[in-house]
């Protein structure tokens, strides 16, 4: 083999294993001249405040691995900790994470410093549960210094899964590094690329939790991706579009024909009658899947397979009651009761999201619930949070799923093969799990899937760190585009890391 047929092979394969484990990280700190909600622990104020900028700490440009700034921390001696208590949205990323990483540099030796050290002590993390504590110890990060040392980078890596898992309620999470200079050290220390590492992509934690039926909706014809590979037809109102949601998704017109069917039974006619053997979990069981919605008629369905005809009860559905037709109002759950007054509906209380965005839901059916065979608890998780819980079905009137007596629909309410009550939008990663979904798992899945679900902008992907590694022309997918760039960033640099950045690597075509 030619040494230019060895290189091609090497290129490739070094491709393939980069597509195959990508890592997504939520950046928790990049300082391109902002705090990113980083405080001094001392004081308890940011970073940029007035009685902490510049005295304490700036913006700087040595150490700026992520970005074009970095920022630095003035402190001798020991005392100084950098803090950070966590939104929302990095809680969930945290709970789904089990890695935190930062980056540390000291500058280059300007010929004064004849020795000492500059380090991270400590990584102290605090949440209900395990409380304050120390996670790291012993300084874990320490830069010796000498005449004529360079300036030198090294990025700590923290494993918190023993403190995660201890946590009770992820309420507030807070992590803080003690810092400490001695030795005839200089005061300045510099830190740049903290982020949460989250080491799995969303298809895995899906699977991970055993689906019986996950619709990826990543190519046309449909199919199941679960090891079942359950029947799946698209309507005619029903479009893939690419490059939306993660990766692809669905696209559903607002029609009676802008839907989706699943089947355990291959190619059913509409309107049979099977009972519980039709279900995919004919007891317990969790619905999980990402919308965007354009519209919603008033009574609008996500999803419904339908039970007895003219009856909606004894069967898992999930949509919206809005105040008039074609407008957003409330969720509703199909509740599986039969009682006197036919209230086959539980509304939680929570506002259809009208904001045009994605959005993470996931409703889970609890039969017997706490041992009684007449009750059924549901649950609505919305973007990873709880939002609503109720207890239904009493002695005489049980709550309970099935039989299903027809298809799963996804974008309507169905009615032996009439659709109406329908969605207009886009549906991604739609999954069916036997058995209910823990409130952990659920918030796994939503923060990994905020990282991967329809990036705007794909160089912001990249800004916020959750770049495919492989993906070197920077477009957010990995293909044979990207070994064409590495090729041609090869023969004009030998390097393809500096392809785009060094201003002398330059594309020859």
């Amino acid at each position: 083999m030619s040494n230019r047929m060895k290189t091609v092979t090497a290129f490739c394969a070094a491709l393939l294993m980069l597509a195959a484990a990508p890592t997504y990280a939520v950046v928790i700190g990049d300082w391109e001249g902002t705090p990113d909600g980083w405080i001094d622990w001392g004081n308890k104020e940011s970073v940029d405040s007035a009685n902490n900028m510049p005295s304490k700490y700036q913006y700087a440009s040595i150490g700026a691995t992520r970005g074009s700034q970095s920022l630095k921390v003035i402190q001798s001696g020991w005392g100084q900790s950098l803090s950070i208590q966590l939104n929302a949205e990095q809680r969930a990323a945290f709970m789904a994470g089990e890695k935190f990483s930062i980056d540390m540099t000291v500058a280059a030796n300007d010929g004064s410093i004849t020795g000492g050290y500059t380090q991270i002590h400590t990584v102290y993390m605090n949440a209900p549960g395990p409380g304050f504590t120390a996670v790291v110890t012993d300084a874990p990060l320490n830069f010796y210094w000498w005449s004529g040392s360079p300036q030198r980078t090294q990025t700590l890596v923290v494993d918190y899964k023993a403190f995660r898992d201890q946590i009770t309620s992820p309420d507030y999470i807070e992590i803080v590094l003690a810092l400490n200079t001695g030795g005839g050290a200089p005061p300045e220390m510099y830190f740049d690329n903290a982020q949460i590492i989250l080491p799995q992509t969303y298809e895995e934690l899906v699977r991970q939790d055993n689906p019986v039926l996950y619709l990826k909706f990543d190519k046309i014809p449909l199919a199941d991706s679960s090891p079942n590979n359950y029947w799946v037809q698209q309507r005619t109102g029903a479009s893939l579009a690419a490059n939306i949601g993660m990766g692809n998704a669905i696209y559903l017109n607002g029609t009676s024909s802008g839907c989706v069917a699943a089947s355990k039974i291959n190619n059913p006619s509409w309107g049979g009658t099977y009972g519980d053997q039709y279900s995919f979990a004919p007891n317990d069981i969790t619905f999980e899947f990402w919308a965007k919605i354009e519209m919603m008629e008033q009574y609008g369905m996500f999803f419904q397979q339908i039970g007895p005809y003219t009856r909606e009860d004894f069967a898992p559905g999930f949509g919206q009651a809005g105040p008039a037709a074609n407008t957003l109002g409330n969720l509703r759950i199909l509740n599986g009761t039969t009682d006197a007054n036919d209230l086959d509906f539980w509304y939680p209380g929570t506002a259809t999201p009208s904001d045009g965005g994605w959005h993470h839901y996931v409703v889970t059916y609890d039969e017997g619930y706490g041992g009684n065979p007449d009750q059924m608890q549901i649950q609505l998780f919305l973007d990873g949070q709880l939002v609503g819980s109720t207890v239904v079905g009493q002695t005489g009137l049980p709550a309970r799923l099935g039989p299903e007596q027809d298809h799963l629909v996804i974008g309507g309410e169905n009615n032996r093969g009439y659709i109406y009550n329908v969605f207009k939008g886009w549906m991604d990663e739609f999954a069916i799990y036997a058995g209910v979904l823990s409130s952990e798992r659920v918030a796994a899945h939503y923060a990994q899937g905020r990282l991967e679900i329809e990036p705007q902008n794909c160089e912001q992907v990249f800004q916020r760190g959750q770049g495919l590694a492989g993906d070197f022309n920077r477009d957010c997918m990995i293909d044979l585009n990207d070994f064409v760039y590495i090729a041609q960033s090869w023969l004009v640099c030998n390097d393809p890391q500096l392809f785009g950045s060094d201003p002398l690597c330059e594309p020859t075509w």
